[in-house]
């Protein structure tokens, strides 16, 4: 994890979002030596969405095969 100056921060905000969403690795932000905030990754965090295959078979599950009329 590293830390940043919150000064920095401001000149290079985009850069630093880039960085930490491709690498995962968090930033810590201070100001004037003392910790302030935390730039996570919501990309490493989240679950990677179903598919719609999987959303066919948990429909399936739940609510049995279903014919064309």
């Amino acid at each position: 994890m590293k830390a940043l100056g919150l000064f920095e921060v401001k000149t290079r905000l985009s850069e630093i979002c880039q960085e930490v969403a491709e690498t995962g690795e968090s930033v810590t932000i201070t100001k004037r030596g003392k910790l302030l905030v935390r730039i996570v990754s919501l990309t490493a965090d989240a679950e990677k969405p179903p598919s719609v295959w999987e959303l066919r078979e948990r429909d399936e599950t739940e609510h049995g095969t279903r014919t064309a009329s």
